[in-house]
């Protein structure tokens, strides 16, 4: 989310980036309770709605840190 670049301030595009967002959180909270492969889950979710803005010229990142 850091690097990442806005193309489309669009009401989907935000909904969707806050969806992805969310579903980090989740991530991060299963992760630190242990709960490792809900974590995997949730990350995995969140990877998928930022590759799909990503494909469809959306928003602009590079996964190399």
């Amino acid at each position: 989310f850091k690097s990442m670049r806005v193309l489309s301030e669009d009401k989907f595009v935000q909904e969707v980036l806050a969806l992805a967002e969310s579903y980090l959180e989740d991530a991060e909270r299963f992760r630190d309770s242990g709960e490792i492969f809900n974590a995997l889950a949730a990350i995995s979710y969140a990877e998928g709605l930022l590759d799909a803005l990503r494909y469809t010229g959306k928003i602009e990142f590079s996964w190399n840190p």
